[in-house]
């Protein structure tokens, strides 16, 4: 959505340069916690809320919204987007996260990147993780993929160090992400790869991944 115009007039932060500028750089009180991207400082206001726009109890999964004065009015000449990205006031980043007691958020995953199966809302950061946790996987990717049944099913793009039979590793990785996650997040498929598609600046973009194996079926 940072694609879209700014207003011509007034304070022009985008949700990526206000996460840099809020969470990464500077955290409560110049205090920092492993594994969070810190907390809100001055006037800005960040909550965890759900679909409905209801903050979501201490912990909790939800998208990452903010509010205050640097926090942009909205897009220029584009209604659609102003509707989509601001919910009563809120400015939905589109980030999932958690808020923990103190006020620092940890962030899980992007929603638009969330894997739906049958209504369960699945992070695929949480499988890659779990895959890299494996002994011999270089890089894991995950990805949801059509399902007539479950709307999206899990697959995997997965790159080994000294590959063994395609099946065997297959079978081998589903018993050890059954010790790491719960069976319906466990990839379906799997696709085995010397390498993953990479942008210009060496980053992995999980659409163009599941675009790459999805059409090699």
């Amino acid at each position: 959505m940072t694609s879209n115009p700014l207003p011509s007039k007034g304070l022009h932060l985008h949700h990526t340069y206000l996460k840099f500028c809020k969470f990464r750089k500077i955290s409560l009180l110049g205090q920092r916690k492993a594994g969070t991207v810190g907390s809100a400082v001055g006037e800005l206001v960040v909550s965890v809320r759900d679909e409905v726009n209801k903050e979501v109890a201490t912990g909790e999964e939800g998208e990452v919204c903010v509010k205050g004065p640097s926090v942009f009015s909205g897009y220029k000449d584009n209604p659609e987007a102003n509707e989509e990205g601001f919910m009563e006031g809120w400015f939905r980043t589109g980030d999932r996260g958690s808020k923990d007691p103190a006020g620092f958020i940890t962030l899980t995953g992007r929603i638009k990147e969330l894997i739906n199966r049958g209504g369960e809302k699945i992070s695929p950061n949480e499988i890659d993780s779990a895959l890299l946790e494996f002994k011999g996987v270089i890089e894991a990717v995950s990805f949801g993929a059509p399902d007539p049944l479950y709307g999206e099913v899990v697959h995997a793009a997965v790159v080994i160090k000294d590959p063994e039979d395609p099946k065997k590793m297959e079978l081998l990785l589903k018993e050890f992400l059954l010790t790491k996650l719960a069976p319906f997040k466990v990839p379906q498929v799997f696709y085995f790869s010397n390498d993953l598609p990479k942008t210009a600046t060496g980053k992995i973009q999980r659409k163009h991944i599941a675009s790459k194996f999805l059409n090699t079926q």
